[in-house]
Formats: structure tokens, sequence, C-alpha cells
């Protein structure tokens, strides 16, 4: 394994073991977590989606505090001779001399090396060789690229929002604006958000967390009868009114600190989908539409296109940015 004139390497290893010591403990954890949460969710699965919202992001706070509050149980031992420096062994002389046995045991007594033969490399030297480095180093380092290639994925999506918006105009259809004030006091917002029109995208969005703002693809309010329309403005107010553009950043950060980790991908789409249906309950009650209404309504959203472009992806989900479609 690690020679010990390695320091650096040492303790990256010696790391890494406690880092798998705790992974190990997150996954099992995480896993009899999730299944517990199912089973509540599945018994509430007559109640509104805001109260599974919520059930959800608790297990996605339990998510993130897993790591300090876990119960810590052993990985199983590995091989013999698999970690840690061989026994120490006394000083090897140059072809021609000859060099100590080990320094325990039986007197040393000298062997005689000859001058083919070729004395091992010094380790501190160079760089250790790559087969010298613990699999659980491996798998660490396998994490931290994972959180990093996350972590960059929400700043490239930033950008292609930036830029989306930077290409969008402010509404001027009156009636649009108008609709979309009243309908934000009747939700309870406290000043409505700004409206913008932008082409490129298929369904409408709301982002900003300090300046709230509505995006409508441009042609879609021209599409759409006034009731569907003042359902689909409702359904973009209420995740403003509830606060999602905030409260989604909890199961974006377990995500992006649990990249491989199945009970994070699980929460996180549940979280999704009961956000989701608590803001189209929002749109049927205070539009007025029923079951039927609604659905005809979302299938001629989405039917504007086939083929989504690429600048929705940055109006998907907070693990994009925080936007909210």
């Amino acid at each position: 394994m690690i020679p010990a004139d390695v320091p650096g390497i040492e303790a990256l290893d010696r790391l890494a073991g406690s880092w798998a010591g705790l992974a190990w403990a997150v996954l099992w954890q995480s896993t009899l977590l999730v299944g517990a949460f199912t089973l509540v969710s599945r018994a509430l699965r007559r109640s509104s989606p805001g109260l599974r919202y919520w059930l959800w992001q608790v297990a996605a706070v339990k998510l993130l505090l897993m790591p300090i509050w876990s119960v810590s149980v052993s990985l199983p031992a590995t091989a013999a001779g698999d970690d840690g420096p061989g026994p120490a062994r006394g000083a090897i002389d140059r072809p021609g001399r000859s060099f100590e046995g080990p320094t325990t045991g039986p007197a040393p007594f000298p062997i005689s090396v000859e001058e083919g033969d070729q004395a091992p490399i010094d380790s501190a030297r160079g760089w250790p060789r790559l087969g010298e480095v613990g699999w659980r180093t491996w798998l660490m380092l396998g994490w931290g690229l994972a959180v990093a290639f996350q972590g960059s994925r929400i700043v490239r999506q930033r950008r292609r929002l930036d830029l989306l918006l930077g290409r969008a105009r402010l509404a001027d259809d009156p009636g649009l604006v108008a609709l979309a004030a009243r309908l934000s006091d009747r939700v309870g917002l406290r000043r409505p958000p700004r409206v913008l029109v932008v082409d490129g995208i298929d369904s409408p969005f709301v982002c900003g967390l300090a300046r709230p703002t509505l995006v409508m693809p441009d042609g879609l309010p021209e599409l759409l009868d006034p009731g569907a329309l003042r359902s689909v403005l409702l359904h973009e107010l209420a995740h403003l009114r509830r606060r999602d553009l905030l409260w989604d950043w909890i199961p974006t950060l377990a995500r992006v600190l649990f990249p491989m980790l199945p009970a994070a991908l699980v929460v996180s789409a549940r979280i999704r989908l009961e956000r989701e249906l608590a803001c189209d309950q929002v749109a049927m009650v205070l539009g007025g539409q029923d079951a039927a209404g609604y659905a005809s309504t979302l299938v001629a959203v989405v039917g504007r296109s086939s083929a989504p472009p690429a600048p929705r992806s940055s109006a998907r989900a907070p693990i994009d940015v925080p936007t909210i479609p």
C-alpha cells in the first residue's frame, strides 16, 4: 500500500478511510429514511400535496444533516495486507554491499546483493505509483469530482438563464400585465412580479429571489383562452406565494453534496412532484377549472413544441438555477 515515506498520500488514505465509513453510514441510513418516508407519504395520499411536499422537505433536511448525526457502522474488513505499510525494513545498501534483514525477529544476517540486481525505488523521490493508492481514496476523489461537476453545472445554467433573460422584453400587453397583477393579489403576493416575454421557450416560469419575475413565452397568451391563461398564471404565481424558489434549494444542495446517492435523487424527485401538484391545486381552486379543463390547458401549453429548445433546461428546476416552471 502507501509507503511510510510518503506522508501526504498516507494522510489522504487515512482521510479516505474515515470518509468511506461515513459514506457507508449515510448510504444505508438514507435508504431506510426514504423507505420510511415513502410509507408515510402513501398513508397521506388523500391529503393535500402541500402537506406531502413539506414531508419530503423534512426528508431532504435530514439528508443534509445525516453526515453529522449518522450512526457509525464499520465497513466489512478487507483482506490482510490491503491497508497500511508492511513491516519496517532495515537500510538497503548499494549493489555489492549487504543489507540488514528485518529489524525484529532473529538477529540480522548479511545478505549479498549482486551487481546486476536493482535496488527498490525510493518513492520519496517522486510521486507514488497509482497502484499504491487505496480504493477508498479513488472513491473519495470520484465523489469530489461529481460534486464539482454539479456545482459547475449550476453556474453554467445560471449563465444560460442570464442570456435568456438578456434577450427578453417587458410585456407590452396591458391586459396581460393587469391580469398578472390581479391574480398576484388573489394568491396573496405583496406585490406583483415583473412580466417578461421571450421567444425560444415553450413554458412559462418564474425566477429571481430578490426580484421575482414571471417569464412568458412569446405568443402563448394569444394561444390560450382567458380561462386557461388565468390558470397558467395562477400556477406560476403560486410558486412565488409558496416561496418555492427559496425552499427548493434544500433538495438541490442534497443532490449536489450526494450526487451518487439514490436517496437524494428520490427525495428531490418527490419534492418536485408534490410541488407541482400543490400549484396545480391552487390554479384549479382559484381559477375555477375542473381537472379535465386544467388537463386540457396543460396539453395546450406542452403541445406548443414536441422538441423543447436548449434554454428550457435553464428554467426547469433549482438544480439548474433558482427558477421554477
